[in-house]
């Protein structure tokens, strides 16, 4: 792999649900949280700044939360700002979607050497078994 480090690095972190029968409303309520994107199965998905250059149509119903930080901003203030919304309560709602749908944190970087995973955001997603996606583009 080649890292172009002349470009900057950018990211980011979503929290995502999602799952056939999911009711988009029922995530927002749960977390107390309003979507960035949501989606419908069978509804277009624009082409995003990920790579993804082609309109995509969606397999499922699906609730996207994205961090609010800079996409030019460390990795690590995406983390952090992670956790920070991760809040108990959400916690113990996020363990419940997990066990109806399929929930994960969904990372983009580019031009990006490593990456590092604070301690404390593993913790608290090692509690309600959410996985981390990373999606490293060149």
């Amino acid at each position: 792999m080649t890292i172009n480090f002349s470009e900057p690095t950018k990211c980011r972190v979503s929290l995502n649900v999602f799952g056939g029968d999911l009711e988009l409303s029922q995530v927002s309520e749960r977390l107390d949280l309003l979507p960035t994107r949501e989606y419908l199965v069978g509804e277009k998905i624009p082409p995003h700044s990920n790579g993804i250059t082609s309109e995509r149509v969606s397999e499922f119903n699906m609730w996207v939360f994205k961090i609010d930080v800079d996409e030019l901003r460390p990795l690590e203030e995406h983390f952090f700002a992670l956790v920070e919304l991760l809040v108990e309560q959400r916690i113990e709602q996020l363990k419940v979607l997990s066990s109806q749908f399929e929930v994960t944190i969904q990372v983009y970087i580019t031009n990006d050497a490593g990456i590092e995973i604070p301690v404390k955001l593993m913790a608290v997603l090692s509690t309600c078994g959410i996985p981390i996606l990373i999606d490293v583009q060149n």
